[in-house]
């Protein structure tokens, strides 16, 4: 009834929210609206006019408001942007992306534009916002944003309005039409768009429970691994190496329940950027790289949420406006119930995490009978995770963001052990316990806002608080013998405590002194406080305690003036107070011919690492940190890498890349390389810090885009060893997670709409054979490694809602892959008198496991 009085009288408002006037105009004419909600949200209309006089008057209206107004009558688009906040002539763009529906920033969406007939682009950063120069004595510039799950977006930009602190408006859900393919010839991000396809649907298979995490498991420069994660092993670093930051705070457990489960709540996450080559000097860049949460934005027009199930957890999560089209709230929470119900191999995973138990081969001295020597009893394990985030946005842009995250582990097994005392010919038993467990608190206060038409600031301030504590009452330890020259493997009590306390502030700007310029510096100040408690068989006790300040001062330029070549360059100068260490961190990294249809990249970078961790061979526990000492240095790595990048057409894209990797000072706890001592040695602390490592590579990646399916292939060579001047006579000897030859192969299917086939095939030739360091004569490598997973989404709407199934199949062929080969003591009953001896034996990854996952969205 309303739009046919307004199409009888004209348009007549009185006292009505700008909003609705917005809605009123795109309902009866052609117009649509580019704006900010925290612009619009308090404006209120009194206005009456005819069609013919609509958009003049609206105009002269809205300006007495302090709202400008841009009318592109070719695109029917209308800008609207806040008056108070002055254009400058040649100034690049500066803009946002948002939801159409709740006003939500989209980080890292695809902005592009046609520059002398080539497309050029830029990614989003992690608040949504984007920069690129308009091309000089153009009266016209059409720029086109993509993101994963919405409607691709053309905006018709004047270069009056070029100055304009643009925002785009994406509707979601993508047409059911014609896919309109892009050749995004001169973006080159770490945050590829089909990975984020990926990893915004939980990964491709074998678990269900979305994952961001498992998602980069097809990425060739990620190593194969499997069911259990110790961590990521980027381009032969060490997980510790590998970063990752929440709203740009560092969190220091990456993963829930021994790798098999994220840290996060896949829901609470709006997208993420992944860097494993050479990561910008606006970040401290570790050895391995870093992986970039955003928490989401919660929609501040409607109330929005979701509730999942899994077959270990139940999820939740609320988005609540506050104050419209300004303010909002996001609750979001995840609780484990594997202690309570025991299907889909709950109770198997515990002990597996755990080692409690796990599958080996049969053992040659009695491989008929049952030759075990624990047998398990109760078990526990919980986890959960909470995040909060509170958002407010002021008229002329700034915006706050409050964020907070806690999540953590608690996992318990019971087990009976045979053992036989000395002297006697009897078997008698004993109860070991093994127990894990942390706690992980993130907060974090941050304001964004933009200084004047070439500059903007973000500051943050920010708390991370972990505990963790680890112990199992029969831990394998492997003492060499001098006298005769053999390794003699033992059973005893293991445990660690762990605290740390971290304080942080960053400041940064951004300049952009020229279109196609722009120039990022900042510092970083924060404080850490660690503790730290072992016992073990070798050291009854052992703690320290340390407090260090490290301050980061960086700059950095992108420059993307030239068409040939575009470059990125910056420079990160460290300070450590533990032994006053003066630390600097060079980067760079440059694209030839970004514009073609072939291109050529290559970079170099050193980074520097303070804290590490120190974790133990073949056992699934919680992170460990310790600190840099003034007689430990940090750890050092120097990274070149090249690449060619080609777009092939038809929605396929291929990458070659090379690297050589060298790091220096890495940590590696005793109890792992005692294995391969040969001479005697005295450690005040309880690792080794003088360890290189060194890793080389050619990886490999096809990946494709297509109406009906989505596809991903991937191979890596690479050499990973080691060297210590105390281990192994100084000579290099391959790493743990050393694997030759790796390969993966991802496809997504769509049969039908709303239905995806999901497959996935992981493959590794074998890993170092440990059992040499025991003495062994097989030496070589272990079996390679092959896994088959599969899966099967579908998503049904109800009304408004969104119900989406996945059942998946871990290990479909159900093949037993070696994952390490270790002493186990097992039992020979048919001796006389029966024997408990160590034997080697080779331990199984998980074998098939089903999963399921439910979620609903309203």
């Amino acid at each position: 009834m309303i739009l046919l009085l307004l199409l009888l009288v004209g348009f007549s408002w009185s006292d009505a929210p700008l909003k609705s006037v917005i809605q009123d105009v795109e309902q009866t004419t052609s117009f649509r609206f580019l704006y900010r909600d925290a612009l619009v949200a308090p404006v209120r209309v009194t206005l009456s006019t005819t069609e013919e006089r609509l958009l003049a008057d609206l105009e002269t209206h809205l300006k007495t408001k302090g709202i400008g107004m841009q009318v592109d009558v070719a695109s029917k688009q209308i800008i609207l942007y806040a008056a108070s906040v002055p254009g400058r002539s040649g100034a690049p763009v500066q803009g946002t992306v948002l939801d159409d529906v709740t006003g939500s920033r989209l980080p890292y969406a695809t902005v592009m534009w046609l520059t002398e007939g080539q497309w050029a682009g830029v990614v989003t950063d992690d608040q949504g916002r984007f920069t690129f120069p308009y091309p000089k004595n153009a009266l016209q510039q059409t720029i086109l944003v993509r993101y994963v799950g919405y409607e691709p977006r053309s905006v018709s930009l004047s270069a009056e309005a070029a100055s304009i602190n643009l925002a785009v408006r994406l509707i979601p859900e993508t047409l059911t039409g014609s896919e309109i393919v892009i050749e995004r010839r001169s973006i080159h991000s770490s945050a590829d768009s089909l990975w984020i396809t990926m990893s915004s649907s939980g990964g491709t298979t074998g678990f269900s429970e979305p994952g961001a995490l498992r998602a980069l498991q097809p990425l060739a420069s990620v190593a194969a691994g499997g069911a259990i994660s110790g961590g990521m092993f980027i381009r032969g670093s060490k997980p510790d190496g590998f970063q990752i930051l929440l709203d740009g705070v560092p969190v220091y457990n990456q993963s829930h329940l021994f790798g098999l489960f994220d840290p996060f709540n896949q829901d609470a996450l709006n997208a993420l950027g992944f860097y494993y080559g050479i990561t910008p000097a606006t970040y401290a860049g570790l050895p391995g790289g870093t992986l970039s949460y955003t928490t989401k934005t919660a929609s501040q027009i409607l109330t929005k949420g979701s509730f999942g199930l899994s077959n270990s957890a139940l999820r939740g999560t609320m988005e609540v406006p506050i104050l419209t089209g300004r303010a909002s709230l996001l609750i979001s929470g995840r609780k484990s119930y594997l202690n309570s119900i025991n299907w889909f191999g709950n109770e198997s995973l515990i002990r597996w995490g755990l080692d409690v138990d796990r599958a080996t081969s049969e053992p040659e001295t009695s491989p008929t009978v049952d030759s075990r020597t624990v047998f398990p009893n109760g078990s526990d394990a919980r986890f959960h995770d909470i995040h909060l985030k509170a958002y407010y946005e002021e008229r002329e842009g700034a915006h706050w963001s409050a964020s907070f995250y806690y999540g953590g582990d608690k996992t318990w097994q019971n087990a009976t052990r045979l053992f036989r005392r000395p002297g006697t010919l009897q078997f008698e038993s004993e109860e070991v316990e093994t127990r894990n467990a942390w706690g992980s608190l993130v907060g974090s206060l941050q304001r964004h806002w933009r200084v004047s038409p070439t500059q903007r600031m973000n500051a943050l301030v920010a708390i991370s608080k972990y505990d963790a504590s680890y112990s199992k009452d029969d831990f394998l330890y492997v003492r060499y013998n001098r006298t005769n020259d053999r390794f003699i493997p033992s059973l005893n009590l293991f445990s660690q405590r762990n605290s740390l306390l971290e304080m942080r502030a960053n400041v940064q700007s951004d300049w952009f002194p020229a279109p196609s310029v722009v120039i990022s510096s900042g510092i970083s100040v924060a404080s850490i406080g660690i503790d730290y408690e072992e016992r073990s068989n070798q050291r009854p006790v052992y703690s320290t305690t340390t407090k260090s300040v490290q301050t980061d001062v960086f700059t950095q330029a992108v420059m993307q003036k030239n068409e040939w070549v575009h470059v990125t360059a910056g420079l990160r100068m460290h300070y450590f107070s533990l032994g006053n260490e003066i630390r600097l961190s060079p980067r760079i990294h440059v694209m030839a011919l970004p514009g073609k249809r072939v291109r050529f990249g290559g970079g170099y970078s050193v980074n520097h690492q303070f804290l590490h961790s120190v974790s133990l061979k073949q056992q699934s526990s919680a992170d460990i940190w310790i600190s840099s000492l003034s007689d430990q240095p940090p750890s050092t790595s120097t990274h070149l890498t090249g690449g060619i990048y080609t777009w092939l057409g038809y929605g396929v894209s291929a990458q070659v890349e090379a690297y050589r990797k060298v790091a220096k000072d890495a940590r590696y706890h005793e109890v792992n390389p005692s294995l391969l001592v040969t001479r005697e040695i005295a450690l005040d602390a309880p690792w080794f810090y003088q360890n290189t490592i060194e890793s080389s590579g050619i990886e490999t990646q096809v990946s494709g885009s297509h109406s009906a399916m989505d596809w991903m292939i991937s191979y890596t060579n690479s050499a990973t060893a080691m060297r210590n001047p105390s281990l192994n006579n100084g000579e290099a000897f391959a790493a743990d997670w050393d694997r030759t030859h790796s390969g993966s192969a991802h496809v997504s299917l769509k049969p039908i709409s709303r239905m995806s086939i999901l497959a996935g095939i992981h493959t590794a030739s074998g890993s170092p054979n440990t059992a040499t360091e025991f003495g062994s004569e097989d030496g070589g490598r272990l079996d390679s490694y092959l896994r088959v997973d599969a899966g099967l989404r579908g998503t049904v709407p109800v009304g408004h809602t969104l119900v989406t199934g996945t059942i998946s199949i871990f290990n479909l062929l159900d093949r037993k892959n070696v994952w390490y080969r270790s002493p186990v003591l097992v039992s020979n009953p048919s001796a006389r008198p029966p024997t408990l001896e160590f034997e080697n034996l080779d331990v199984y990854d998980l074998g098939r496991l089903m999963s399921f996952d439910l979620s609903v969205r309203f």
